[in-house]
This record gives structure tokens, C-alpha cells and sequence, in this order.
């Protein structure tokens, strides 16, 4: 019920409780704009009664010819995509685990405030100004008050709503001037919300854990996985296949903005069908429903916008969710070998051993086209695209030459580059490492001029010796 109602809920007591009575009668609740809707004073006569739906209500400082300041309401509504069958991550059934009923364990004070201690550094504030560095100035008897409301999320899955309110920052991935699709988008959450995260976090990955649930070729946001240990073994085994004589193709695959694309729906399901006890599924799909954020750039906030996609880049939980959902991939590989950090994918295919170099090329290309396949259909099925642009093959052979033959996915043409950025270490085809290392001198000498910058003296006639500046004589 939206209306010009002349009465300040804040301000006008009397009538003001009045009016609550009256709602309270027919359930329904006051949602009300933070600003003030009349031109003429502070009041804020402007707002919406509803009984089965949250209403975000703003006001729009625009033009008007009313003596009110215009408002603009968004009344979010859960829509089925439409499909053409039955999806086996919603639809399938599934088998009832043992622990399927399994509750989610409570936090203890000391666990809670050990949580609290590691964030009280950080000083950026979420959508209602709050920051994790305030929580210092907090007596420590006051988290064993909050420790209760930490618990009961987790036994009913039910969290504040003001906990889905989302400060979004934009920072460019390059250029400091760029367009929005060239920025990665910084959810910072709510602090209260973030120390539910880490609580509940430590508790999901030992289910995962306990069940084996993740690959060994997925080594990203894990404990005793390291970054290193999957580049080296992605080199050892191009190594060895072209210690065999046979050409090896890389496909370095690209998703588009990951950590935003996964379906809501189908990962509550999927999660569901491979074990996850039912508690634990009710509290990630209330973290992932819901949420509304503004975008903030230079101080000028957006209006608040709803989320239906993905998780909250900038979360401790959203990774795991993520590397948990796409946990089968490679199970769509069969013909490569996968090597995967988080939502970097490095498909690894060779040609048959002991075959003329031809006849190894031909076999080669042929698999590349199975997994390709198999790579598009593994994307629209979890619903997760592909960044084609970013997308790029590798060519390796002990032989001199390239490719013969041309990649294509949804008819894009994967380029054959010649040298490619791996997890932060640069590839060649006959994997050597005078690029990383020339690379790497490239970018000291950069950060070396950068710092004695300050300190060149104007007069050109100077130069540095050890600690001290010599004054040329003419």
C-alpha cells in the first residue's frame, strides 16, 4: 500500500501510533525512506504498508513540479526461468544421506572473539557504517550476547535483514580510467554478517573435507594446496608428454566473472545431491537470498538494487561455495588432464604416442573438438559462461612450427598465443623461462625508477654514487 499518509512515523507520536495500531490489525508493516519526502520540511509522509514483501523505498533527487521529492519503490519477486525439461542439479532425485539431519555446530565465545581479533584491522565500512576496527572499542562480555544471536542463525537459518545490505565499490582490474565492464565490482558486507561467514565457513569445509568432496586438481581456497605446487605440476606433465614426441595443446579457459554467475537454484540443489546435510543448505541459500546492494563512487551513491545472481565478491565463503559447485568439472575432461586454481581452468590434451607427427596432429585436434564440446556443454548445464575473449590455446611440440588447425567455441576463434600468464608465471610453448625472467627484470627496473623518482635532482649534471649526489665538473 503506497501513499502520501501526512503522518511522520518518527515524529508525530500520537498519530503516528495510531496509524501502527491500525496496521498491526491487518499485518502490515511501515517501510519507510531514510531521507525526508516533503520539499517543504524534514518530515517523511511518504512510504508503503505491505504484509508479504520486503519494499525498498528511496527518494529521487530529481526535477519536480509536486512540493513532494518523487520516490522510487522495487518490490522484489522470486520468477522461475523458464527451461525446456527437467534440470538434473533442481530436478534429479537424490538419495537421503545418514547425516543428512546433521545440525550445524554452535560457536563458543572464545572461537568468536579469536574470529573478531583477526579482523579488527581492517577499517572499510559496510552499507550502514559500521567497520571491523570498531569492534576493539566493544567489551568483550558483549560478544557472549551476540554469540546467542550467531547460534540461533544457525539452528533456523534465519539471519537479520539488515545483514543483506551490500556496500558495492568498483575498482579497476587495469586502467585507472575504464568503462564499468572493466572494473571488478567490491561487495563490502556487513562486518556482523562477515564473522558469521568465518564461523560457518570453518564448519562447511569439514563437511566437505570429511565427504572428499573436492578433486586434489582443484587447489584454490584450500588448506595445504598451494598455488605453486599446481603450476609445477601443470609443467611436469606438458613436460612429459613432449618427452614422448607427441604435440601438446593447452586451453587456458577464461569464465566470465566467475564469482558472479552462480545460479541460485542450481546450486542449492546440486550442493543437496552431493551430500551437504540439509541445515547447512537452508543457511547458504538464506546467505545467498535476498540481498540488495548500492553502488558507491566518490561518495555518490546509487539507488539500492536487488541480487539475483551469484555470490558477494569480497566474502570469505563465496570461493568454497564456488570451487564446491564446480567441484565435477573435470569429470567433463575425460580426454584432457585439468589443472583448476579457483576459477582458472587449464585443460592439458596430447596426441598418441609412437604415431608419425601428422597422424598425432589429426588425433590431437579431434580430442581438442571433444573437449571443447564438452566444455560448453558443462557451461550452460551449471549455467556458468565462458569468457571467449580471454580464452586461449598453447601450442607445444618438440617439433618447429604451429598449429595446423583452428579452435573454434560457439563459434568464436580461440586464439594460438605464444606466450600466456598462468597464475602469475608466464608460458611459452617450449615452456622455457627467459620470458618470465626478462619479464620479471622489466617490471624491478619499472618499481626501482618509481622510488628513486622523488629524489632525481633537476640539474642533470648529478648523478648517484653509493649515498651521495656528484656534481659534475664542466
Amino acid at each position: 500500500m503506497f501513499g502520501d499518509f501526512n503522518i511522520d512515523i518518527k515524529n508525530d507520536g500520537t498519530k503516528a501510533e495510531a496509524l501502527l495500531t491500525w496496521a498491526d490489525t491487518f499485518l502490515l508493516a511501515p517501510f519507510i525512506p531514510e531521507e525526508s519526502t516533503s520539499l517543504r520540511s524534514d518530515r517523511t509522509i511518504d512510504f508503503v504498508f505491505s504484509n508479504n514483501h520486503r519494499v525498498d523505498i528511496q527518494t529521487y533527487k530529481g526535477n519536480t513540479t509536486s512540493d513532494h521529492k518523487p520516490t522510487i519503490s522495487i518490490v522484489p519477486l522470486k520468477v522461475k526461468e523458464n527451461s525446456n525439461g527437467p534440470h538434473p542439479y533442481t530436478d534429479a532425485p537424490c538419495s537421503i544421506e545418514e547425516n543428512d539431519n546433521d545440525t550445524i555446530p554452535e560457536v563458543e565465545t572464545l572461537e568468536l572473539i579469536d574470529i573478531v581479533r583477526q579482523r579488527s584491522k581492517k577499517r572499510s565500512c559496510d552499507a550502514h557504517g559500521i567497520s571491523n576496527f570498531m569492534f576493539q572499542f566493544l567489551p568483550s562480555s558483549y560478544w557472549s550476547l551476540l554469540k546467542k544471536l550467531y547460534n540461533w542463525s544457525f539452528s533456523t537459518a534465519i539471519t537479520p535483514s539488515a545483514w543483506n545490505d551490500v556496500r558495492m565499490l568498483l575498482l579497476a582490474k587495469k586502467d585507472p580510467i575504464c568503462t564499468p565492464s572493466l572494473t571488478r565490482p567490491i561487495s563490502l558486507l556487513d562486518v556482523f554478517l562477515k564473522i558469521n561467514e568465518k564461523a560457518f565457513l570453518t564448519r562447511f569445509q569439514n563437511i566437505i573435507n570429511n565427504k572428499g568432496l573436492l578433486p586434489d586438481t582443484q587447489s584454490g581456497f584450500r588448506e595445504n594446496f598451494r598455488l605453486q605446487t599446481r603450476v609445477l605440476l601443470f609443467l611436469e606433465q606438458v613436460m612429459s608428454m613432449m618427452a614422448n614426441s607427441t604435440p601438446v595443446a593447452t586451453i587456458f579457459v577464461d569464465f566470465k566473472t566467475a564469482f558472479d554467475q552462480p545460479w541460485f537454484d542450481g546450486c542449492i540443489g546440486k550442493l543437496k545431491r552431493m551430500g551437504i546435510p540439509t541445515p547447512f543448505l537452508k543457511w547458504i541459500e538464506n546467505w545467498l537470498l535476498n540481498r540488495r546492494a548500492y553502488v558507491e563512487i566518490k561518495g555518490q551513491k546509487s539507488r539500492w538494487f536487488s541480487i539475483y545472481r551469484g555470490g558477494p565478491q569480497g566474502s570469505i565463503l563465496t570461493p568454497t561455495v564456488f570451487i564446491t559447485y564446480h567441484s565435477d568439472m573435470t569429470n567433463y575432461l575425460n580426454m584432457a588432464s585439468s589443472f583448476m586454481f579457483a576459477d582458472d581452468l587449464a585443460a592439458v590434451v596430447s596426441g598418441r604416442i609412437g604415431e608419425k607427427y601428422n597422424i598425432q596432429c589429426l588425433d590431437l585436434e579431434r580430442k581438442l573438438k571433444s573437449v571443447i564440446d564438452a566444455l560448453e556443454f558443462y557451461s550452460i548445464l551449471s549455467v556458468q559462461p565462458i569468457n571467449y575473449e580471454k580464452t586461449v590455446g598453447l601450442w607445444s611440440a618438440r617439433a618447429i612450427g604451429t598449429p595446423k588447425f583452428d579452435l573454434y567455441m560457439s563459434e568464436k576463434n580461440i586464439q594460438w598465443a605464444r606466450e600466456f600468464k598462468y597464475l602469475g608465471y608466464w608460458i611459452t610453448p617450449k615452456l622455457g623461462w627467459n620470458t618470465m625472467i626478462n619479464k620479471t627484470k622489466l617490471k624491478i627496473r619499472q618499481r626501482v625508477a618509481l622510488i628513486w623518482y622523488p629524489w632525481t635532482p633537476t640539474n642533470s649534471n648529478q648523478y648517484l654514487s653509493g649515498q651521495e649526489w656528484i656534481v659534475e665538473k664542466a
